[in-house]
C-alpha cells in the first residue's frame, strides 16, 4: 500500500460519533489543565491581594477616584476573563467530530486571543495611570513615562506574537487534517 493510498482511507474514514465528548473531554488530572488552574489560581490570588491592600498601601484614598475605578475594574476584568478561559479550556469538544471541535476552538479562540490581549493592556495601562494619576510630571518624569508606556507597548506585541502562533498551530492542524 503506498502513501496515496493511505491518505485516501484516512480521508474517508469516518470516525463515530457517538461518545466523542466522552472520549475527548478532558480529565481533572492533565497535566495542561492543572497548569492553566495553577497559573490561574496564582493571577487571581495576586490580583485579589494587590486590591486587598492598594487602596492603604499605594494610597488610593489619595488618587482621583476615576483611577481607583479603572484599576479596580480592570483587575476584575482580567480575572472574570481568566476565568472564562479556564471554562473554555476544561470544555474544548463541541463539535459532531474532531474536525468541527477543533474548527469551533479555533474560531473561539481568535476571540479569545484579542479579548486577552485587550483586557492584560488595559489592566496595564490602567495601573499606570493610578499611579501617575496624583504624579506632577516634569520632562525627567515624562521621559519615564514614555519608557513605561513603551514597556506596556512591547509586552502588548509579545502577547500579540505568542497568541499568533497559537492560534497558527491550531490553524495548521485543522488543515492538515482536511487534506
Amino acid at each position: 500500500m503506498n502513501i496515496d493510498e493511505l491518505k485516501n482511507d484516512w480521508k474517508n474514514l469516518q470516525p463515530e460519533t457517538t461518545g466523542l465528548k466522552e472520549q475527548l473531554r478532558i480529565k481533572k488530572g492533565t497535566n495542561q489543565l492543572n497548569a492553566i488552574r495553577l497559573r490561574l489560581a496564582i493571577e487571581m490570588l495576586s490580583y485579589l491581594a494587590f486590591l486587598a491592600v492598594y487602596y492603604t498601601m499605594f494610597d488610593g484614598d489619595k488618587k482621583p477616584l476615576y483611577a481607583n475605578w479603572l484599576l479596580v475594574g480592570s483587575f476584575l476584568m482580567v480575572i472574570i476573563h481568566s476565568l472564562t478561559g479556564y471554562l473554555a479550556a476544561k470544555n474544548i469538544v463541541s463539535g459532531e467530530n474532531i474536525l468541527q471541535s477543533m474548527t469551533t476552538y479555533h474560531k473561539k479562540l481568535k476571540g479569545y486571543a484579542i479579548v486577552s490581549l485587550l483586557t492584560r493592556t488595559v489592566s496595564l495601562a490602567c495601573l499606570l495611570i493610578f499611579f501617575v494619576s496624583s504624579i506632577e510630571l516634569d520632562t525627567k518624569k515624562n521621559w519615564m513615562l514614555f519608557g513605561l508606556v513603551l514597556i506596556i507597548a512591547i509586552q502588548a506585541y509579545i502577547n500579540y506574537k505568542i497568541w499568533s502562533v497559537r492560534i497558527k498551530r491550531i490553524g495548521d492542524c485543522i488543515e492538515n487534517w482536511q487534506s
